[in-house]
């Protein structure tokens, strides 16, 4: 009798003991799933913040230089016959009030060749007298955002001149209309003119490369470059390798986002970023009809013109002393060389004064 009522006392504890150790496992289960869940709402929260922060400020605008033409083609690829490092550039526009991308937005690109040489202002740039214009497109294009507020352009990376550094323009027109009957994309308004930069140390691997060894001289850097201060560096690319197995001949990528106001906010978002440029725009060499609000671009199919190009021949300054060999893949993440974004402004050798005329 004793040692039944014994055995049911064990049986019954032992019944509460494993409901109380279930309710346990159940409790623990559900509150780490709470706490997971607050630490997952407290990343996207943190994550849309970031993206904001990165994304949904305005661009800082600088001056479009002399070699703006307001005639260009409707296209991808850009390069035409200018030889050069392959290089993909992805821009996506938003607006800044909003933090979303911009639809059916006009993205105008254009920069000189691995020698120095816009399209259009052949003579100009190689500082001929009384420089007459020319007919010739390479390495000037423009494209409509698609739905996602993107456009992709396919050309090379760019060379150099003096009085600047390593650049890229570009130009953003909302509220305009393209006509695929008369190639005229009409009626819009500028929002953004800006430049693109790139890392110094970079384009000096660049430059050991065909054809831009071609091209000798006293390269400015961005930190000698006033345009690149205005913006505050909010601008240099990050430039990848397409295949960092292959390097240069696999081509390159980099991407960037184009904060502006649209044609319909009735305010701009201010931030830390600046907005206007420092920098006094040159004397334009062109005089074109568009006013400084609105642009009618007109796409023209106009063979380039294949004409001589000269360069200048003072003494190239040297590489930095580190610098891995023209052969060898620089960097130790995949696809991404890892190199110094302050690079001239403590380890880079002063280069050479600056000669000639500046141009933007």
């Amino acid at each position: 009798m004793f040692h039944t009522s014994t055995s049911y006392f064990d049986s019954n504890f032992a019944e509460v003991a494993l409901v109380a150790m279930m309710k346990y496992i159940l409790y623990f289960t559900l509150f780490t799933a709470l706490v997971s869940l607050s630490h997952q709402s407290a990343l996207l929260q943190s994550l849309k913040r970031c993206r904001r922060d990165t994304t949904c400020v305005l661009t800082p605008e600088v001056t479009e230089g002399p070699y703006y033409w307001n005639t260009t083609l409707m296209r991808q690829n850009i390069s035409e016959d200018r030889n050069g490092i392959p290089l993909r550039i992805q821009i996506l526009v938003n607006d800044v009030n909003t933090c979303t991308p911009i639809a059916d937005a006009a993205v105008t690109m254009w920069h000189c060749d691995a020698g120095g040489i816009y399209s259009h202002y052949i003579q100009a740039s190689q500082n001929v007298q009384n420089p007459q214009k020319d007919n010739s497109t390479f390495l000037r294009g423009i494209l409509l955002t698609d739905a996602n507020g993107l456009v992709t352009f396919d050309t090379i990376y760019p060379g150099w001149y003096i009085g600047r550094s390593i650049h890229i323009h570009v130009k953003v027109h909302l509220g305009g209309t393209y006509l695929n009957e008369t190639s005229y994309y009409s009626g819009a308004k500028y929002v953004h003119t800006g430049q693109l930069f790139f890392n110094d140390s970079f384009s000096d691997l660049v430059n050991e490369q065909t054809p831009y060894t071609n091209h000798t001289g006293s390269r400015m850097l961005n930190s000698q470059d006033d345009i690149y201060a205005s913006t505050n560096g909010y601008t240099l690319l990050n430039v990848q390798y397409m295949n960092s197995d292959d390097g240069f001949s696999s081509g390159l990528f980099t991407s960037i986002t184009l904060g502006v106001t649209s044609l319909d906010s009735e305010s701009t978002t201010l931030s830390s970023v600046p907005t206007t440029t420092t920098a006094a725009e040159p004397e334009k060499t062109d005089t074109t009809s568009e006013t400084a609000s609105e642009t009618t671009l007109v796409t023209t199919t106009t063979t380039a013109t294949n004409t001589a190009r000269t360069t200048t021949t003072t003494k190239r300054g040297r590489r930095p002393n580190g610098h891995p060999p023209s052969n060898q893949q620089p960097g130790h993440e995949p696809n991404r060389p890892n190199l110094d974004s302050q690079h001239g402004s403590q380890n880079q050798p002063q280069r050479g004064p600056k000669h000639g005329p500046s141009r933007h």
